[in-house]
């Protein structure tokens, strides 16, 4: 077939590829920041990433499969060595941008504030392993490991709370900022 009759075709197959709506246009097409949002990594005008090209994250402009996450974060995120610290409770951490994109798909870390305070206070120092007992689940808590209260003496404090057990995953239930007067 020549070359002649084979460029309508090509031009017809972009067309269609190019009118595609819903997300599902071939890897050759450019996906709007919606588009890319919905399949891979927020990039939206409300996003962190929202003042990036493609290029700035994307390192093989052929086929944009590669990226990098570490070339850009700066401070702590380019110190391999405080990193890897920081991460110390993350089970198979690797400095590596899949590995980034693999905990952190929407390009931010753990917001804990509405969650539970840690910004500040007596938390704030605690590492994520001292509360956070098996990394695979981190519903999994040790409030008693730190806060010094036998199971006698917060049993006896406890006797008219509906519910209760001594069990760390319970004392959030009750206590979501950490302090006794919740």
């Amino acid at each position: 077939m020549s070359m002649s009759r084979l460029a309508p075709i090509g031009a017809a197959l972009a067309v269609t590829a190019c009118q595609s709506t819903d997300g599902s246009a071939p890897w050759l097409t450019m996906p709007t920041p919606e588009q890319h949002a919905a399949r891979y990594f927020p990039t939206t005008p409300d996003s962190a990433h929202a003042a990036f090209t493609c290029d700035d994250c994307h390192t093989d402009p052929d086929t944009f499969r590669a990226f990098d996450c570490l070339n850009c974060h700066t401070g702590a995120h380019s110190d391999e060595a405080a990193l890897t610290a920081s991460h110390s409770g993350v089970p198979d951490f690797q400095f590596a941008s899949a590995a980034c994109y693999g905990c952190h798909p929407t390009g931010v870390g753990v917001d804990h504030e509405p969650i539970f305070p840690i910004a500040s206070g007596a938390h704030a120092l605690a590492a994520c392993t001292q509360c956070h007992l098996d990394p695979t689940d981190r519903s999994v808590l040790g409030c008693a490991g730190c806060h010094p209260h036998t199971q006698t003496e917060t049993d006896g404090r406890h006797s008219d709370v509906s519910g209760y057990s001594f069990v760390s995953s319970e004392c959030y239930r009750c206590h979501p900022t950490g302090r006794a007067e919740d």
